[in-house]
């Protein structure tokens, strides 16, 4: 979609917004997004599958409830398939800010980049704390660990430790593998609403303000562990971070993500150790 098939949609669909001026189209895998007179944002799905998206955003945003003072999509457009376009679309006021990237962020004060965390695990704490209601339709997002509580984890990694017996560094990934699961609670779930996919672009910073303004793209929310957030902070932005977002997280389960994320830390700290027992690299 480019611009001039954006504005004729938009005209037709609705005339009271004059649509002198659009940018774009900012173009991700599941949407076609412009900039309409600096003020809407709006959002062509690309197909049927991201069109269930952007319902599922529909459905689940309005209801979201926020103390942390960071907005999201507000949408109050809503556009209907035609002729000229035959999905549905909609729009939001566009919310100020920049994505905030590592080199952004990583340049900031201290007291100002705890401020930004603590902000982040704020947000995220509402979200999670977000009701599955049985009206909104969200797919199940479950991260291996947690699997059965963790026992087919547990018993896929006996069994790769066992295959490495003969191996030379066979004492140190015994001593891995003992570490990784010494703390059995660690691998039991919470079922919550997740973003899904958060990445720098989605998560907005205002220079001026010092402050994150806003999270972008619910496309991905689905129903998992809230520790799937936290992993995708920690790729983002590095684990040390991901502890202070914590100190803004006010659930009672912040003290088991922190545990969580230590053992991911131990992980990423021994990768190539890890890959090599699930079987990704040679034992030799």
């Amino acid at each position: 979609m480019d611009t001039d098939e954006a504005r004729a949609v938009i005209a037709e669909q609705f005339p009271g917004i004059p649509a002198r001026t659009l940018t774009g189209p900012r173009s991700g895998t599941s949407n076609w997004c412009f900039l309409v007179d600096g003020e809407w944002i709006f959002r062509f799905p690309k197909d049927r599958e991201a069109e269930q998206e952007l319902g599922r955003e529909l459905m689940v945003l309005p209801r979201l409830r926020t103390g942390s003072g960071v907005a999201f999509p507000a949408y109050e457009l809503f556009g209907e398939p035609s002729e000229r376009y035959p999905l549905r679309f909609a729009a939001y006021r566009a919310i100020p800010g920049e994505g905030l990237r590592r080199e952004i962020l990583e340049r900031l004060p201290a007291a100002v980049r705890g401020r930004i965390a603590q902000q982040i695990g704020g947000f995220l704490a509402d979200l999670h704390d977000h009701p599955l209601e049985t009206g909104v339709e969200l797919r199940r997002s479950p991260i291996e660990w947690f699997t059965n509580g963790g026992r087919d984890f547990r018993r896929k990694l006996n069994e790769k430790l066992y295959e490495h017996r003969h191996h030379p560094d066979f004492p140190r990934f015994r001593d891995l593998f003992r570490r990784l699961l010494d703390d059995p609670e660690i691998y039991q779930q919470e079922w919550c609403v997740v973003h899904g996919d958060l990445k720098a672009k989605h998560i907005l910073f205002c220079p001026e303000r010092q402050a994150v303004t806003g999270f972008l793209d619910f496309g991905n929310l689905c129903v998992g562990d809230g520790f799937a957030d936290f992993l995708h902070l920690a790729d983002i932005y590095g684990m040390d971070f991901c502890h202070l977002a914590l100190r803004g997280y006010r659930r009672p389960t912040a003290p088991l993500l922190a545990r969580k994320l230590r053992k991911a830390q131990l992980v990423l700290e021994n990768l190539a150790d890890f890959r090599r027992l699930i079987g990704l690299h040679s034992t030799s």
